[in-house]
Formats: C-alpha cells, structure tokens, sequence
C-alpha cells in the first residue's frame, strides 16, 4: 500500500499506510465497545441522546435548543422532542434568553442536575472496578494513552 502524506494543524508532514488504517479501525472498535458498555451502566429510565444532552447542559450551562442540537449532533426535530420527554419528566426547562426575549433557552432543573451526577457517579465506578481488574501494566498504558486520546478529540 502507498503511503499517503498529509499536512496536519502543527505543519509536520506525516506518511499514513497501512499500520494508520489498522489503528484507526482498532481504535474505532474498541472506543465503541467502551462506550456501549459505559451507556448500559447508567440510568436506564433516561434514554441516551437525553442524558448525552443534559451532560452537555450540565458543562455549558442553559443553551438555546438549536444550539444544543448542534453540539449533540442531530437535527433541531430531533432535539425538539428530546427537550419535550426531558421537560415532562422534570429534567430540564425552558428558560426566556435574556439576550432575546423571543427566544428560549434550555437548562437543567435541580432534578436533573442529579440524574448526570448520578449517570457520571455510576459509570465512573463501574469504570473503576473495571481499571481495578487491569494488571499495572495495562493501567499504565492507558495513562500514558489518555494525552494522545485527549488531543485526538480535540486537536
């Protein structure tokens, strides 16, 4: 196979062959697996797309609903019903928008703010008893793995 060069933020020029394809559909696998397995370890009476919205909610702070749709990735309908489920049962609200009296924002209601700790609490422990059955050397390559995972995400 060829190796194609490419060009990234930094200006290094960087040769991707195989071994890049290899690891990327590795990766690809594995973080979903992980990420499977985190969402079947948290509250199961808030579906995900909800929950996933009110973790954003939780670190931003109240958003305008479009906004909110942005940032989660699905489209405006979509989040107009995920916000309609999340306000019926008492999870979020909607708020007037100070910048724009016509317009709403979305934030969440002490009763939320509970179920993402809550969520957050129990994956993190079940994460842990997890890291807790690794031998030290594994422990240590996800350490060492975390900044590399960290700027793949945000470069």
């Amino acid at each position: 196979m060829s190796a194609v060069p490419s060009v990234p933020a930094t200006g290094v020029v960087r040769t991707h062959d195989g071994d890049d394809d290899e690891l990327a559909a590795s990766l690809y696998a594995g973080l979903a697996r992980a990420l499977r397995w985190l969402r079947r370890t948290g509250p199961t009476d808030i579906a995900h797309g909800g929950l996933s919205a009110m973790a954003t909610l939780s670190g931003a702070g109240p958003l305008r609903s479009g906004h909110l749709a942005e940032v989660e990735g699905v489209a405006p309908s979509t989040m107009s019903r995920i916000v309609d489920g999340l306000v019926a049962d008492g999870l979020v609200e909607r708020l007037p928008d100070p910048e724009d009296r016509r317009a709403l924002l979305v934030g969440l209601t002490p009763a939320g703010l509970v179920a993402v700790a809550t969520a957050r609490r129990v994956r993190a422990e079940a994460l842990r008893a997890r890291l807790a059955r690794l031998p030290d050397d594994e422990l240590e390559a996800l350490r060492a793995a975390l900044p590399a995972l960290d700027h793949l995400v945000n470069p």
